[in-house]
């Protein structure tokens, strides 16, 4: 069975609810880089 993810982290966000957020892409770094160590495949996609 295949399990996939998509991972994405947004440093400027124009949404007033989401102000407390202070680095998703180091999150999104983060989390990719637990799902490498749990034996993931990844393909990473930078500013597209």
């Amino acid at each position: 069975m295949s399990r996939d993810a998509l991972v994405i982290g947004i440093n400027t966000y124009s949404y007033e609810r989401l102000t407390h957020l202070t680095a998703p892409a180091q999150d999104a770094e983060a989390l990719s880089e637990a799902l490498r160590r749990n034996r993931h495949s990844l393909t990473r996609l930078r500013r597209i």
